[in-house]
């Protein structure tokens, strides 16, 4: 058919030239100023390495050292069988390194595909493909075995999962390689954690882990989940109020370029889960504005071991923070998705002036 999913998009990348250092750099500093542009501050790169390699990093190193950064980078460097994570640890590149600017994040697995796509590994059939559940990237055993390596390296995890069986997959990884190097506790994510139960949320918990999740999804593919998963399935989908219930401090994100990352657009979806033709699914998973601006803010400082510095305006936290066009906490969540960042300041400097009032 042409359709090239999951693993089997890599032959397409391997065909496409290679970018040179410079164009790296370009690329960095103008999302960086996209971001900036909407109040963001500080932001994951879900995949360093997926692009040229280990020149990724390269790359953010020259923009970090030529001050063409920005906003603050927390860095998630590409695992499995095509990563950087041998050439990243072998120059001491954990988890951690480096300052409050720009550090070494997680490592990032991927162990299934998309909801939408019928590609996310389910424990049930998707609705009209009684023998479709989703393809797993990895067996069982590669999964553990790249989990074990990662935790055994010292590095927080990022793993990729969206259906429940991928969530079964990964919690099993972790409990393994926990239960084989206790330690501390790395704060290992399930990035997306899509289609969830609510004992994988216990067991998320006592694993000491916390998802990634983009309520955006529920807007933007929100009519799909109804069409492939059904009402039940996509109503506890991307659960926001019982992951805050249960204490997993969830760090909500856009998964740009999958979706728009306007964070706006993201808070909207956090309060009222509605999707793009107006259904409303899981209305019990709703936030209020102020639980979901903390998902954004503080719960992703925390996801970056960074709540002691930033996440929330208090003395003696970095002065990183947005001037909106809007009062959100007068308006109503269509009201807040409109809203413009008029002004955003990353450690006290104004690094965005929508309305070019500071030019001066």
């Amino acid at each position: 058919t042409g359709l090239l999913q999951e693993r089997a998009q890599q032959t397409v990348y391997d065909a496409m030239p290679n970018a040179t250092l410079e164009e790296l750099v370009r690329g960095i500093e103008e999302g960086g100023r996209l971001l900036a542009a909407q109040g963001v501050t500080a932001a994951m790169d879900a995949g360093v390495g997926m692009r040229a390699g280990f020149a990724d990093m390269e790359a953010y190193q020259a923009a970090y050292e030529t001050g063409r950064l920005p906003v603050r980078a927390y860095l998630c460097l590409l695992g499995g069988p095509d990563g950087i994570v041998d050439e990243a640890h072998g120059k001491g590149l954990v988890t951690g390194m480096g300052d409050a600017y720009m550090k070494v994040g997680p490592v990032k697995i991927f162990t299934d595909g998309s909801a939408g796509g019928r590609t996310a590994a389910m424990s049930e059939p998707y609705l009209g493909e009684d023998d479709n559940k989703g393809i797993f990237l990895f067996s069982d055993d590669e999964v553990n075995d790249m989990v074990l390596d990662v935790h055994g390296k010292g590095y927080q995890l990022a793993i990729h999962a969206i259906g429940d069986a991928a969530i079964d997959q990964s919690l099993a990884a972790v409990r393994g390689a926990r239960e084989k190097m206790p330690g501390e506790n790395r704060r290992h994510r399930i990035e997306h954690c899509g289609v969830i139960t609510p004992g994988q949320i216990a067991e998320m918990k006592r694993l000491g882990m916390m998802p990634a999740p983009q309520p955006v999804f529920v807007r933007q593919f929100g009519d799909a989940y109804l069409e492939v998963l059904g009402e039940t399935r996509s109503a506890f989908a991307y659960p926001m109020a019982s992951w805050t219930d249960a204490g997993l401090r969830p760090a909500a994100s856009t998964d740009s370029p999958v979706s728009d990352f306007n964070p706006f657009n993201n808070l909207r979806a956090t309060m009222n889960r509605q999707t793009a033709s107006g259904a409303v699914i899981g209305p019990d998973q709703c936030l209020d504005l102020e639980t979901a601006l903390t998902t954004m803010t503080l719960n992703g400082a925390y996801a970056s071991f960074d709540e002691e510095i930033r996440g929330t305006l208090d003395d003696g936290m970095l002065a990183d923070m947005a001037v909106l066009s809007t009062d959100i906490f007068a308006a109503e969540p269509d009201e807040i998705a409109e809203t413009k960042a008029d002004l955003t300041i990353i450690d006290g400097a104004v690094v965005h002036d929508r309305l070019g009032k500071l030019a001066a």
